[in-house]
């Protein structure tokens, strides 16, 4: 794809939702959230930090469930090539073990490959309840059509939930197609007397997702608040 072909792409995928969510404090999570400490000289940081990996961990309430779930929540990837940066993640997240694994978008960016992305999913464990995924926008800002993605997906048995639901034994999860690129319209009247999770690429579309069934919300796309300006808080 040529820069004027992206650019074009780019545009057409563009306006459904805003780019950026409103400005909002962070907060612990309910139960209490743990995160490694990140470390080290500022000039350090700024030449090194963007390869860390840091595993957060937050725990949270659901009602009507038998016993806690474990959520591994991976999201903004970025994918490119093959790299020692992919591998090392791939590396961090293969052993982990959880009941539901969801990919909330962003998997990829411009000019990804076939083997890094096949890397990729190979290494991405799978849940013991389901493995999960959305789209971002920079699924579709890539050129991807979101059929040939879900069944890519289902080839490493990852299902793609644009605008759809997954029952699963103890709770509904509810995956929005993208805010910003797509046409995200979940359908919230299909909701079922048990607890929801509401997976979307964007929190800026966390209004619309408000339920009284739902009880969490997972997205990413703001990059847990990675740019910030000086003398302004995270975007």
């Amino acid at each position: 794809m040529s820069w004027f072909q992206y650019i074009q792409t780019m545009r057409s995928a563009s306006g459904n939702g805003f780019f950026f969510p409103s400005v909002q404090p962070a907060f612990q999570a309910p139960l209490g959230s743990q995160e490694m400490t990140a470390s080290g000289m500022p000039w350090t940081r700024i030449r090194s930090e963007v390869s860390w990996f840091r595993i957060t961990t937050h725990r949270c309430p659901f009602p009507n469930i038998q016993r806690p779930i474990r959520i591994l929540h991976l999201t903004d990837v970025h994918i490119r090539n093959r790299s020692t940066w992919l591998q090392a993640l791939c590396d961090l997240i293969s052993p982990i073990q959880s009941d539901i694994v969801v990919l909330t978008g962003d998997i990829v960016t411009r000019g990804w490959t076939e083997e890094a992305v096949e890397m990729f999913f190979r290494a991405c464990p799978k849940g013991k309840l389901a493995t999960l995924a959305t789209m971002g926008n920079w699924e579709y800002w890539s050129g991807i059509v979101a059929s040939e993605w879900k069944t890519r997906l289902q080839k490493h048995d990852i299902s793609l939930l644009i605008n759809e639901w997954s029952h699963l034994e103890m709770l509904s999860v509810i995956g929005t197609d993208d805010h910003l690129a797509g046409s995200a319209n979940p359908k919230l009247d299909q909701i079922k007397n048990k607890p929801c999770l509401a997976l979307t690429h964007s929190p800026a579309y966390f209004d619309q997702l408000q339920h009284p069934q739902i009880h969490l919300t997972l997205s990413g796309h703001s990059h847990g608040g990675q740019i910030r300006l000086p003398f302004l808080k995270a975007l």
